[in-house]
């Protein structure tokens, strides 16, 4: 059952101009617990990008979207397979080397977007 979430992605809310420091903390902190969830039970999203972060309107709380990519890292060993959006990836995934491809992938992405 997936919760319904009023508000507006990262990427929306960026066009609008920059963060301050303070809302970049309170908004990473949470995707980062929640990456670390997934990564416990062997998740890796390989998707993780501005556009699939939202951002609800009336607490502010940031949710990770989208795991229609995402694949349990025991199963990413094929190689040359290239998934994600690459202004986002890791070198490793970016190459295609699904055998060193891991959650520090996504930790990689979270990276990129703070």
């Amino acid at each position: 059952m997936s919760k319904f979430v009023e508000g507006v992605t990262l990427e929306e809310r960026l066009a609008r101009g920059r963060l301050a420091f303070a809302d970049c903390g309170r908004l990473l902190i949470p995707i980062a617990e929640a990456l670390h969830h997934a990564h416990q039970r062997r998740l890796v999203h390989r998707d993780v990008k501005p556009g699939n972060i939202l951002i609800e309107e009336r607490t502010k709380h940031p949710y990770i979207t989208d795991f229609g990519l995402a694949v349990r890292d025991q199963d990413v060993q094929v190689a040359g397979l290239i998934a994600g959006t690459p202004s986002y990836m890791s070198p490793e995934q970016a190459r295609g080397e699904g055998h060193r491809l891991d959650g520090r992938s996504d930790v990689f992405a979270l990276g990129a977007i703070l």
